[in-house]
């Protein structure tokens, strides 16, 4: 497997060209950018992930496809008939953006939970920064709801609360991060399948895929991971780096996740780019097969289905004539 990934790598790699790295580089700066605003206005990131890093990442991969197989220039046009596209019923789901927003946001609640309580347990026990006495003035200002003298809490211990939602907080939205991350990059490799399908909407890639990774789950988790874990070090390293240089400035969580944040995406981006689509053909073509004989499976259950639910007897025009071209289509795959 590994000779054959790397063999495939390296041949989509060489066929992309500067231009491809240049769309790379350009889309690090956004996103670092995007990043920052996200810190100014708050929850920004939700709208800006879905509505523009995704569709600008989906928009450059198709570009350089298309400027590498068809031999086509560069043009704003490309750009945003890819960025269009995107919102296309046929590319629904392609990054798994709602379903990995819904999860990150139980694990978000659930860590958030569990690292106040180990931190503050920890501060606790340890004593640190005379932390019995900050609780006890705590649990009195709120016990008298004294509203000026929780301002002045806040100013008079600003430098322990600080460190303690850096302790608390930030570890959640690292590991958010890359949690994010990992799902993105772990779904688009559906996004091969919905190119060369025009008839099918964004649900059943996805149906396609989880039948698929059934049967292979483990083998393409190996394979994902050797050739990815380039991106996952350059944005680990870009967010440590980035996280170190804003705590410079200042020590606050949530501006140092924004300089790690930022710090990551600029590096991810603009290296390895282009090294992740070529990753991404290279499993696209190493598991062909494999994905041929899901869809298979898929539209064989789908025609059991729809017998199960109508009966075989009274099964509606319309689902005939689509039973009839999942058989034909299956035929011919075959």
């Amino acid at each position: 497997m590994v000779k054959e990934l790397n063999k495939l790598t390296r041949e989509f790699r060489g066929k992309n060209g500067y231009f491809a790295i240049l769309l790379f580089v350009f889309l690090g700066i956004l996103a670092a950018a995007f990043s920052a605003l996200n810190f100014l206005f708050g929850l920004l990131i939700i709208i800006i992930v879905p509505l523009i890093i995704l569709p600008l990442s989906f928009s450059f991969q198709r570009a350089t496809i298309i400027m590498r197989d068809q031999n086509q220039t560069l043009s704003f046009k490309m750009i945003w008939d890819g960025f269009k596209m995107y919102f296309s019923p046929r590319f629904n789901s392609t990054y798994n953006f709602f379903r990995t927003l819904l999860w990150g946001l139980l694990i978000y609640v659930v860590l958030t939970i569990v690292t106040d309580v180990v931190i503050n347990l920890s501060f606790y026990y340890t004593n640190y920064n005379n932390w019995h006495d900050i609780i006890t003035e705590l649990a009195t200002i709120i016990r008298n709801m004294d509203t000026a003298a929780i301002e002045n809490f806040m100013v008079d211990h600003q430098r322990e609360i600080s460190i303690y939602l850096l302790f608390s907080e930030y570890p959640v939205m690292v590991i958010l991060s890359f949690y994010a991350l990992r799902n993105y990059m772990f779904h688009s490799t559906t996004m091969f399948l919905r190119f060369s399908s025009l008839n099918y909407t964004g649900q059943y890639f996805r149906a396609l895929f989880l039948m698929f990774l059934k049967k292979n789950r483990k083998e393409y988790t190996k394979a994902f991971y050797y050739l990815n874990w380039p991106m996952f070090v350059l944005f680990a390293g870009g967010m440590a780096l980035g996280g170190y240089l804003t705590s410079l400035y200042k020590l606050d969580a949530s501006l140092m996740f924004t300089g790690g944040l930022m710090m990551g995406l600029l590096l991810m981006f603009a290296v390895y780019g282009v090294f992740y689509i070529a990753s991404k053909e290279a499993l696209h073509h190493y598991f062909s097969e494999q994905f041929r004989l899901a869809d298979i499976d898929l539209r064989n259950q789908i025609i059991a289905m729809s017998n199960q639910l109508y009966g075989r007897n009274n099964i509606p025009n319309e689902v005939v004539d689509g039973q009839e071209e999942i058989k034909n289509d299956s035929d011919e795959s075959q």
